[in-house]
């Protein structure tokens, strides 16, 4: 049996949850290499401490292939490459695998042009935006990685979900080539991963968090999700997340995140649109000058601001201090029960 710390978190063997969850998927429809691809997106999330977008998200797509918005044998199928430019329809196939190969994509056209695009038409919730900067970043590329979504964010005076918080990731190489320094964030002021992990935790959330129905701020999470989350920042937050817009959605002739939440199931995001840029650094300078300058420019934030903490540091511990042990709340484990998946068999 796991290794308990708290009666609510256990630890499972990495590779005892990849071969449950892979074949789990692959029993679904999906070829072995999306259903690996898929598994290690959702792994590394439990393992980088940030639970809202690791395995508990099987049941969204379990219910996602149950009400078929979500193809698990879907494979993308190149539209158009043209020079550095690539644009793929995903058919709604598994969101994570599919933006596996987008990122692979875009970074192999950046190696033969200098900078590589793919933009991705019809697909599903990517998870984190983290693991394809990242991806990228350790194949000496700079990544910029971004999606719309369901509507989730309020903004301007409207009292309710207006588009998606449209999260972005932005990664660049390291001299520790496997943790690249990666930025993954939301256009809204805390993602609404972090406002379900409230709920359940039992936790109020700080009152800029978001709005109830009703308009009024509130640090209840049940009435936030009932309502919407608020932009970081105020306008710059909602001007960014509109401006995503135009980069993912209208660029891919896709559908905005006000038409996708006609229909459209939370934790799915059916019909998105998804960018993925990379810059290959040693194109334009050699990857040892760059990665030198970048540990120089660290020590100079480290001595003028001892306590500033690089993006994606915190997940990268995480991840070594867990050391292929995944934490997985209870929770998350009676809910993979219900769709096939028993974990409690570990031993």
């Amino acid at each position: 049996m796991p290794n308990v710390e708290t009666k609510e978190i256990q630890y499972y063997s990495y590779d005892f949850v990849f071969s449950m969850v892979s074949h789990t998927l692959q029993n679904w429809g999906a070829s072995l290499n999306f259903a690996e691809l898929e598994t290690q997106v959702l792994l590394e999330a439990d393992l980088q401490e940030v639970p809202s977008h690791g395995i508990k998200m099987l049941s969204q797509i379990a219910q996602g292939i149950q009400s078929e918005i979500l193809e698990p044998t879907a494979q993308p199928k190149l539209i158009k490459n043209q020079g550095a430019c690539s644009i793929i329809d995903c058919n709604n196939g598994l969101g994570r695998a599919s933006s596996m190969y987008a990122i692979d994509l875009a970074v192999n056209n950046a190696k033969k042009y200098g900078i590589g695009l793919c933009v991705a038409r019809n697909t599903t919730h990517w998870g984190r935006a983290h693991a394809y900067a990242a991806r990228a970043a350790k194949q000496e590329c700079i990544a910029l990685c971004a999606t719309n979504a369901l509507p989730s964010m309020t903004l301007g005076n409207a009292h309710s979900a207006i588009l998606g918080n449209n999260p972005i990731g932005f990664a660049v190489p390291d001299q520790n080539s496997e943790c690249p320094i990666t930025l993954d964030m939301a256009m809204s002021q805390s993602s609404v991963g972090k406002v379900v992990t409230a709920k359940r935790d039992g936790q109020k959330v700080p009152d800029n968090w978001g709005i109830d129905e009703q308009g009024n701020r509130t640090t209840d999470p049940n009435k936030i999700l009932d309502g919407a989350v608020l932009p970081m920042a105020g306008y710059k937050g909602e001007s960014l997340a509109v401006m995503l817009e135009y980069l993912t959605a209208i660029l891919a002739e896709g559908r905005t995140g006000i038409d996708l939440g006609v229909d459209g199931q939370k934790g799915v995001d059916a019909n998105s649109s998804k960018t993925f840029i990379a810059i290959h650094v040693p194109t334009i300078t050699s990857l040892n000058s760059f990665t030198s300058a970048s540990t120089q420019f660290t020590a100079q934030l480290n001595h003028y601001a001892p306590a500033f903490r690089l993006p994606g540091s915190r997940g990268w511990q995480a991840q070594q201090r867990n050391n292929l042990n995944v934490p997985i709340h209870t929770e998350t484990v009676f809910a993979l029960q219900k769709i096939g998946i028993n974990l409690m068999c570990d031993s």
